[in-house]
């Protein structure tokens, strides 16, 4: 099946390529810096000093031929939070997604596409400051997605569908590898599903400065319970008005249930999936550039 997939995205990419229309490029993008200090000497209430910093990278690339368009995406976000001396991830990703789109039909627009996506992170994750062992690290867990399915897009929003989607789960650590978790057994290093997946963008801009960001996924198992789905949302705010100066919010849930997160027996063991939240906000710099 995987063959199969990757076969029929370059195909796709081919006959691209070798259409005689001229290729028209656009790479729309937004870049982000933000910080967030605490400063404190014999102060009488206490507290701790505090250092927060954040970068978020949203790079598209956009290629348009005749009726074919590819579109990539690079997101990557890291943010450090330090307290006496301690330092602290709290936000950590990077994900490419690319989609190829042939134009069906214009007014609905239509299109047949061509989806794949790849997700991890940067570097160690520990579930709590001062510990040694780390939870997670870059390709352990990793994530990707193919599928070949329907793009249906109206002002702002983009919809797409696939009945037929491969995802793939990579533990790529020989001790998180022999631990288990992220759906995998204990020894194993990947793992592979079938199923329906079904993917959401919507993008706008408000008066007064507001840029919005929202992307959700969905994906259900035909091989192992298919009518609970994987969730993923990921919101990001903008707000820029006159300036250098900029507000940036960012969201993202999870609900992915083989992943363990909650002891409902109270005998010390995570033996039932929940949803996961994330959330960081940030003062600080953001260039937006380019055009869709």
């Amino acid at each position: 099946m995987r063959r199969l997939l990757l076969l029929a995205l370059g195909l796709i990419s081919g006959s691209m390529w070798a259409a005689s229309d001229t290729t028209q490029w656009s790479f729309p993008a937004i870049y982000g810096v933000s910080f967030n200090q605490t400063v404190l000497r014999q102060w009488n209430a206490g507290g701790q000093n505090n250092l927060a910093a954040g970068a978020i990278v949203r790079q598209q690339a956009i290629a348009v031929r005749g009726k074919w368009r590819w579109e990539q995406l690079l997101d990557a976000t890291y943010s450090l939070n330090i307290q006496e001396g301690v330092a602290r991830k709290i936000d950590d990703k990077l994900e490419y997604a690319a989609r190829f789109d042939y134009l069906l039909r214009e007014d609905p627009l239509w299109k047949v596409s061509g989806f794949s996506s790849f997700k991890t992170q940067f570097v160690k994750g520990f579930a709590k400051p001062g510990d040694t062992v780390y939870v997670s690290r870059a390709f352990a867990p990793a994530y990707g997605i193919a599928g070949l399915g329907l793009t249906h897009k109206t002002d702002g929003l983009d919809l797409y569908a696939s009945p037929v989607t491969a995802k793939f789960t990579w533990v790529l650590d020989s001790a998180l590898s022999a631990n288990g978790g992220f759906g995998l057994l204990p020894g194993q290093r990947f793992r592979q599903e079938l199923g329906l997946y079904g993917n959401a963008r919507f993008q706008r801009s408000f008066k007064g400065g507001i840029k919005m960001d929202l992307r959700l996924n969905a994906f259900a198992n035909y091989l192992q319970d298919p009518f609970s789905v994987d969730l993923d949302s990921d919101l990001l705010l903008v707000y820029k008005n006159k300036g250098p100066l900029s507000i940036t919010l960012r969201s993202q849930n999870l609900f992915d249930r083989d992943v363990l997160l909650r002891d409902t027996n109270a005998d010390g063991k995570l033996d039932a999936s929940g949803i996961q939240t994330k959330q960081f906000m940030g003062l600080g710099l953001t260039y937006e550039f380019g055009k869709k």
